[in-house]
């Protein structure tokens, strides 16, 4: 894919700031939220289909859009099902891709250590919880993963985006820039040197099309915001050069 230099009026900045957080909140759920009915619910329901709509009305494209029409096919094929029957094998589908319970038919668990440096609570895990220390970032009690868990490092950029939204819509141009530099860098340090990797080995072992569209989905869009924030700052940049 080609990708073409544009202007992002302020306007725009605003909104692709609060559409990028909007697809991190999805997909760090995706990873955080153990199955449930109240989960299953949620996918069946009306707002999970707009959530998916809006997403492809955004940032549609590539592997992203195959990523989306996998879990509506998933959706159409389990809805008349009975929620505790599909729940039970979303259950054992995720456990199986996201605990690395058998190294024969599970990928390692997604925690950035694991896969730069082959273990546990490494240097990449204090580096992530380096960044959310600068960045003022609190991980709630509840979530007992180490800080360097796929679900944790989205729910970041989430966090990340919210606070360039506020600085555009506050006027500050060059404290948004700082944010979008801080996104661009954690994209670039941490998620993009591992999460990929992850996400096809997620596709390929995943039985439901649940699991293996939320793979197609997180990795197309990260690839893609990976180019459009360098693409903003580097414009960004020149707006703040050529003001008085």
């Amino acid at each position: 894919m080609v990708y073409r230099m544009k202007s992002f009026t302020m306007k725009e900045h605003v909104e692709l700031a609060e559409a990028r957080s909007q697809v991190y909140d999805l997909l760090s759920a995706l990873f955080l939220e153990l199955p449930s009915l109240k989960l299953l619910r949620g996918v069946f329901g009306a707002e999970f289909e707009r959530q998916l709509s809006s997403v492809v009305s955004k940032f549609g494209v590539g592997e992203m859009k195959q990523g989306l029409e996998l879990i509506a096919s998933f959706v159409a094929t389990f809805r008349e099902q009975p929620r505790k029957e599909v729940l039970k094998r979303v259950s054992i589908d995720r456990t199986r891709l996201l605990r690395g319970v058998n190294p024969q038919h599970s990928p390692p668990p997604p925690y950035e250590s694991v896969y730069r440096e082959g273990r546990l609570w490494g240097r990449s895990t204090v580096e992530v919880s380096q960044t959310y220390g600068r960045l003022g970032v609190k991980l709630p009690e509840a979530w007992t993963e180490p800080p360097d868990y796929l679900g944790i490092e989205l729910d970041c950029m989430r966090l990340i985006c919210l606070s360039e939204r506020e600085a555009w819509q506050a006027g500050s141009a060059d404290k948004a820039l700082e944010y979008l530099e801080v996104g661009r860098d954690f994209l670039r340090k941490h998620i993009v040197l591992w999460v990929p990797g992850f996400c096809e080995e997620m596709y390929n072992r995943a039985e439901l099309n649940f699991y293996k569209g939320i793979a197609q989905l997180t990795g197309g869009f990260l690839e893609h915001d990976n180019r459009l924030v360098d693409q903003q700052v580097s414009q960004a940049k020149k707006q703040l050069t050529r003001e008085p």
